[in-house]
């Protein structure tokens, strides 16, 4: 899959809009993301403003993001994540840092496994 993902020109990240399941629209992490993360590819998001995805997408930067349903908006995120070589490797290199800081399974497996060491000390005889 890293593979086939390695040589797109953008990962796209789309979500709906105008839904009857807004809540699960505002709530949901597709688990491609990951992937898309460690590809060395830019990413877009096009999400509702209200979206986890768009916050969490904003505020690491690792990803330009449409939040605005708007098709100008998406071709000038297109525009310059091809135009604009430098912003598109700052997004992959801010992708790559947020990946090692909060999606690493191995990192993450570690500190449930010492979570789950603690509640035993705590509760347990």
């Amino acid at each position: 899959m890293l593979e086939a993902l390695s040589h797109a020109d953008i990962l796209l990240v789309p979500f709906s809009w105008h839904t009857q399941s807004d809540v699960v629209i505002n709530t949901a992490i597709p688990t491609k993301i990951i992937d898309y993360m460690v590809s060395g590819r830019p990413i877009l998001i096009y999400a509702p403003k209200e979206s986890y995805i768009s916050k969490y997408g904003k505020k690491n930067n690792f990803a330009a993001v449409v939040d605005e349903e708007s098709v100008t908006a998406i071709q000038f995120a297109i525009r310059k994540i091809v135009s604009d070589k430098a912003y598109a490797a700052e997004l992959v290199q801010n992708a790559r840092k947020v990946f090692r800081e909060n999606h690493d399974a191995t990192a993450n497996a570690k500190a449930l496994s010492e979570a789950i060491s603690r509640i035993r000390s705590d509760y347990l005889p």
